[in-house]
């Protein structure tokens, strides 16, 4: 996982990537990711795509861009944080399934319309 995002699937299908995704949300909300590479402000861009009415997320992205222009990371972040604004953990939100214009379908599906949008999207 990364912050705002998620890494792309060189194995395994979105149903085992949701499913490492819903295990890691049981962790308390107050537990710190340290992700390894700094790609929060190209997530959070994608994100305020994929949830542009989500304020929270709206608000995250502002903090990152400043801490990225002042050089400074953007991690560790707190699970409670990425449950509120990192789209591929709300999956099951309607604010991002109706964004894809797919409601109702199961989350795992939701999942990977993201992913393929979110690999165009780093092309």
């Amino acid at each position: 996982m990364r912050s705002l995002g998620c890494g792309r699937m060189f194995e395994g299908n979105p149903k085992m990537f949701l499913e490492s995704i819903e295990r890691v949300k049981m962790l308390p909300d107050d537990t710190l990711l340290f992700c390894a590479h700094e790609y929060t402000q190209n997530n959070g861009e994608f994100a305020t795509w994929a949830e542009p009415d989500n304020e929270l997320l709206l608000q995250r992205y502002e903090e990152v861009k400043e801490l990225r222009q002042a050089s400074q990371p953007t991690v560790p972040t707190t699970l409670k944080l990425e449950k509120d604004t990192n789209p591929f953990l709300r999956t099951g939100e309607r604010s991002i399934q109706e964004g894809l214009g797919n409601k109702w379908q199961e989350n795992h599906k939701i999942f990977a319309l993201l992913r393929e949008k979110k690999d165009g999207w780093d092309s």
